[in-house]
C-alpha cells in the first residue's frame, strides 16, 4: 500500500469533491478519496495500527439463531434451571440420541398440509414445533413426525467429505415432491442441543456444580464422533408465486454429494492450488461459495461457534477426565481434534485468497477463538497474519478504495472488529514460535478499534441527507437507514 494512495493526489488536484462529475465510478472514488485521506492523515501503517504488539523471533518481523440460545445470557437462575430440566430429565441413552448423524441444517416442508419452509432460523421454528427428544409438529396442521402416514419412502445415496457413501432417507408423495423429514427433524434436534447445552454451561460457571458438566462432555463427544463424517449442504433460492403474498424467496437446504475437497460425486474437478497462487490470486475453491456441513450461511459460516461456547464455559471441570477414563479415550483431544479440528480445517481448505478477499470475515475470528480455548497457536497466528494482509490485498486496495459497495463495508467493519477482539490480550505459549516465524506476546487491539471508527465513520460522510446510502453495485439506497441498526454502532 503506497504512502500516499494515488486517487488522493487525483484528488487533491481536482481541487475537492464539489467538482465531481456524479458518475458510480467518481463516486466509488469519492469514497477512495475520504478513506484514502483519513489513512494519511492518521499516519497509518498496517502492522503498527492492526498487529498489536506481536514480537518477532529470530530476527523475523511480525451462526444457532434459537431464540433461547439468543437469550440465555439474559435468563434468570430460575430460567436457567427450568431449561436445564428438560435435558437432565431425558434418559441419557435418548439425549445421546439427538446429537445428529448427519449435517443438520436442512429443510423441509410439511407434507400433510403444505406449509412452506421459506427460510433459515427463525422461519424454520414458525413452521416446525420441536418435542424432545425426536418429535416434530408442524404449527399449522398439528401434524406430528415421525409419522406412519409419512413414513420414509425413498433412499438417496450421497459422498461425503471423507469419500465415504451415506444412505439418506427421505419421503416422497404421489406428485414426487420429496420431504427431507428426517434432516428436519435432526435439524430441530441439534437446535434444541446447542441452546440447551449453553443453559448447563451457564449454570456450572453459576454453581460449580460438576452435575451440570457430563451432558456437555457427552454430547461434545458424540459430535466430534460425527462430524467428520457429516455430508455436505448447499442453499438455493426459489422465487414462488404464494397466494396471497404475491412472489416470495424461499430459501432450500439440501444435501450435496462431493466425495471431498475439490471432488463433485466422487469426480475430482480441480486440485488444491499450491503458493504462491493459493495467496495472490483467485484460483477455484474445494466446494461451491454457498456449502458447508455446518450453519445457516455461506462456507466461512460452517464453524460450530455455539458448542465451542459451551465447550468453554466448562473446560475447566474435572468430567472431562472422568469420562476419558470411563470411555478409555482422550475425551479432550477427541473434541478438539474430531469436532473443532474438522471445522477449522473443512475453513482452512479454502485457499487464503477467499479468506482475503471476503467481505464477512467471521470464519477468522472462529479459529482465533478456538485457538485460544483449545491451546492450538497456530491457529492463532493464521488469523493474525490475516490482519496483516486483509487491508492491504483487499480493503484498502484499490488506491484506498473500498472494493465493494458502502453495504459491505459495514459488514467488514462488523466482522474485522470482532477478529481484533479475538485477538486482544493473546500472548503464545512459552517459548513457542510459529511457522510464520514469530513469537505473539500480549496483542492490543486499541489503535486496530480507533482506525476503524475512523473508517465508518468516513463511510458515514458519504451518506445522503436522508439517511441513505449511496447506491453503488448490489448496495441499496436503503441500506442500514438507520444509525443504531448500523453493525458496530456505539
Amino acid at each position: 500500500m503506497s504512502r500516499i494512495p494515488s486517487i488522493v493526489m487525483q484528488c487533491l488536484s481536482l481541487g475537492g469533491l464539489g467538482r465531481w462529475e456524479w458518475s458510480a465510478d467518481r463516486l466509488r472514488d469519492g469514497l477512495g478519496f475520504v478513506l484514502g485521506i483519513l489513512c494519511l492523515v492518521s499516519d497509518f501503517n498496517v502492522s503498527q495500527s492492526f498487529a498489536g504488539e506481536g514480537a518477532p523471533a529470530s530476527g523475523v518481523e511480525s451462526e444457532s439463531e434459537s431464540f433461547l440460545l439468543r437469550s440465555v445470557e439474559k435468563m434468570s437462575r430460575a430460567q436457567l434451571e427450568e431449561a436445564a430440566a428438560e435435558i437432565l430429565n431425558l434418559p441419557e441413552s435418548a439425549f445421546l440420541a439427538m446429537v445428529p448423524e448427519q449435517t443438520p441444517f436442512i429443510s423441509t416442508d410439511c407434507p400433510k398440509c403444505g406449509k412452506l419452509n421459506l427460510a433459515r432460523g427463525v422461519d424454520y421454528r414458525n413452521l416446525w414445533k420441536f418435542e424432545p427428544p425426536n418429535k416434530m409438529e408442524c404449527r399449522k396442521c398439528k401434524t406430528v413426525f415421525p409419522s406412519a402416514t409419512f413414513a420414509s419412502n425413498q433412499t438417496e445415496s450421497f459422498l461425503n467429505q471423507l469419500g465415504e457413501r451415506v444412505d439418506v432417507p427421505f419421503y416422497r408423495d404421489q406428485t414426487g415432491k420429496q420431504f427431507a423429514l428426517s434432516g428436519g427433524l435432526q435439524t430441530c434436534q441439534n437446535d434444541w442441543l446447542e441452546s440447551h447445552l449453553q443453559v448447563l454451561g451457564r449454570l456450572y460457571q453459576l454453581s460449580h456444580d460438576e452435575g451440570y458438566v457430563r451432558r456437555i462432555v457427552l454430547a461434545l463427544y458424540r459430535y466430534s464422533e460425527v462430524f467428520p463424517h457429516y455430508l455436505i449442504r448447499d442453499r438455493k433460492v426459489e422465487h414462488l408465486d404464494v397466494p396471497g403474498r404475491g412472489v416470495v424467496n424461499k430459501e432450500v437446504f439440501f444435501y450435496v454429494s462431493t466425495g471431498g475437497p475439490w471432488v463433485r460425486q466422487g469426480k475430482r474437478f480441480s486440485q488444491r492450488p499450491s503458493e504462491p497462487d493459493a495467496t495472490e490470486k483467485e484460483t477455484n475453491t474445494p466446494y461451491k461459495w454457498t456449502e458447508g456441513p455446518w450453519g445457516w450461511g455461506i462456507w466461512g459460516a460452517a464453524f460450530p461457534k455455539n458448542l465451542l461456547s459451551a465447550y468453554e464455559l466448562v473446560m475447566a471441570s474435572p468430567e472431562f477426565e472422568r469420562i476419558s477414563m470411563e470411555k478409555g479415550v482422550d475425551v479432550r483431544k477427541r473434541i478438539t481434534e474430531g469436532l473443532f479440528g474438522t471445522a477449522v480445517a473443512f475453513l482452512q481448505e479454502y485457499p487464503k485468497w477467499y479468506h482475503i478477499h471476503n467481505n464477512n470475515t467471521g470464519q477468522v475470528g472462529d479459529i482465533i477463538r478456538a485457538g485460544r480455548i483449545l491451546n492450538k497457536p497456530e491457529w492463532v497466528h493464521y488469523g493474525y497474519q490475516w490482519t496483516q494482509k486483509v487491508l492491504e490485498k483487499y480493503v484498502f486496495s484499490r488506491d484506498g478504495a473500498f472494493g465493494e459497495s458502502p453495504g459491505y463495508i459495514y459488514v467488514f467493519l462488523a466482522t474485522q472488529e470482532s477478529v481484533f477482539k479475538a485477538l486482544d490480550g493473546y500472548s503464545d505459549p512459552v517459548g513457542f514460535v510459529g511457522e510464520d516465524g514469530l513469537h505473539l506476546e500480549n496483542l492490543g487491539r486499541s489503535q486496530a478499534v480507533a482506525f476503524l471508527q475512523k473508517a465508518r465513520a468516513a463511510t458515514e460522510s458519504i451518506r445522503f441527507p436522508n439517511g441513505s446510502s449511496l447506491p453503488l453495485g448490489d448496495n441499496r439506497h436503503d441500506e442500514i437507514t438507520d444509525p443504531l441498526s448500523r453493525p458496530g454502532a456505539l
